[in-house]
Parts: C-alpha cells; sequence; structure tokens
C-alpha cells in the first residue's frame, strides 16, 4: 500500500510504534533500501555494516518505522534483530552540494541515538523525503544507476544537503 499525505495510512506511519515498509528510490524505480547488519552486533562509534541498494523487497529490504514520541522515527531492520539505519552527517558542510553524495550511512545495533533518527518531508510531488532530526538539511539519497542488485546488493545509500530527486523516496506498507 503506496502512502501519500492524504492516504488513509499515512496516519499509521506517524503514530503507530512499529509498521513493517519498504523503501523505494522515486528516481531509480526497482531500487529498494537494503541493509546488511550482519556484523552488527553491539553498539559501535562509527557505525558498521553494509547499507546500499537492492532490485528487489526481500528480507534485508524490509524495514520497521520506529516511531518516537518527539515525532521523529528510526527505520530499524525487520531481518536483523534491533540494529538501525544510522545517517552521519557531521562531515556534511552545511551549504556544500556533494555530486555523488557523502558518507556515512550505514547500521548500529540495539540504540536510536541522534544519527538514527529522522523526520518525514513531503516535497508535494508525490514522494517522500527521509531528512535527519538532528543534523539540518542533511537528506539520505540513494543512487543505483543500472538498478542493480546481487546477493551483495548494489549501488550507494548516502548523505546530501537538500532533497533533489535522489532523496525522494516511494514509501510501501508490507
Amino acid at each position: 500500500m503506496l502512502l501519500t499525505p492524504r492516504s488513509p495510512f499515512n496516519s499509521t506511519l506517524q503514530t503507530a510504534a512499529l509498521v513493517l515498509v519498504s523503501i523505494q528510490s522515486a528516481y531509480f524505480p526497482g531500487s529498494y533500501l537494503r541493509i546488511d547488519g550482519r556484523d552488527v552486533v553491539s553498539p559501535s562509534g562509527p557505525g558498521g555494516g553494509i547499507v546500499n541498494c537492492q532490485n528487489f523487497v526481500g528480507a534485508y529490504e524490509q524495514h520497521y518505522i520506529e516511531t518516537h514520541p518527539s515525532g521523529a522515527f528510526s527505520i530499524l531492520s525487520h531481518q536483523f534483530a534491533n540494529v538501525y539505519l544510522r545517517m552521519d552527517g557531521s562531515k556534511v558542510l552545511p551549504g556544500v552540494s556533494y555530486p555523488d553524495g557523502s558518507p556515512t550511512v550505514n547500521a548500529q545495533a540495539y540504540t536510536a541515538g541522534a544519527y538514527e533518527q529522522f523526520r518525514w518531508e513531503w516535497p508535494g510531488d508525490g514522494y517522500w523525503v527521509i531528512a535527519s532530526a538532528t543534523q539540518p538539511g542533511r537528506y539520505l539519497r540513494m543512487k543505483n544507476v543500472d538498478i542493480q542488485g546481487g546477493p551483495s546488493g548494489a549501488g550507494v545509500v548516502n548523505i546530501q544537503n537538500g532533497a533533489g530527486p535522489f532523496e525522494k523516496f516511494v514509501i510501501t506498507i508490507l
């Protein structure tokens, strides 16, 4: 079920404790957010694991949206217990556009700290934008030009200042 702000299911995303979703690139249709958290077993300062793209929705491409009392949310892996999407934008300079995005997007275990909290933005064009809740102007970015996949995934998931075409997503409740 696709979500838009007018969808009756939109309130589910913002009020339910956990909602199972897939996150697909709007610019690269058929490219889904993939979290490989096999090696993420304890909290780590720099995070770990691999976050990239896949060309189908399998176990690594299913995620829970975990809503926080603040209104922020976290993206929690369905496949790997207690593994969160982590977006460290501390090295992303305000006002600088990065043609290839900027690292680091990976995973974190057992915590939804500052780098693991996001907020929804709706630019009005039919797609969602995922922004950092604690680092203003930093957005989740996905690039998978050839819509590749395979056992290790493909493409790049990283960070951008501002929300352009690579920072827009289709959210589907599974």
